[in-house]
């Protein structure tokens, strides 16, 4: 029989494709916004085949951060749903939430996202208004 947690573990799978310059950070934000949440968490940073240094620094990262992280690799480029099926296989949080590496999610999104959780199989978020994207 499986344990219950007082509060369900999320498992976020940050996905990466040559996103060298935002990949330290993303990791640190999402560290930092997990564990400001209760509960037993997880981070799994999938790169999908890059071509620069986002794998590298996803793994000298990770042992610094303050939530456990695993660092997975595709060797050539997938797709993003090939990502999420990594991320997905590899998750062991009650919880889990997939996002690109180029969106990292703020504390209050996190909670947010982790109580509509409670009343629902699947909760989706997008934002409406980010710059350089077009839902038209």
């Amino acid at each position: 029989m499986k344990a219950v947690r007082a509060e369900p573990g999320i498992s976020v799978i940050l996905m990466a494709y040559n996103e060298e310059p935002l990949a330290r950070d993303a990791l640190r934000l999402t560290a930092q916004a997990l564990s400001e949440i209760p509960g037993e968490h997880e981070i799994i940073f999938v790169d999908d085949g890059s071509h620069d240094r986002s794998h590298a620094i996803a793994v000298e990262a990770a042992p610094l951060l303050s939530v456990p992280t695993r660092v997975l690799r595709h060797e050539e480029n997938q797709g993003s749903g090939a990502a999420k099926r990594t991320g997905f296989a590899a998750a062991r949080g009650d919880l889990v939430i997939a996002i690109p590496c180029d969106n990292p999610l703020s504390v209050p999104e996190l909670a947010a996202f982790a109580g509509a959780a409670q009343a629902a199989d699947i909760v989706c978020g997008y934002r409406p208004d980010r710059p350089g994207y077009s839902w038209r």
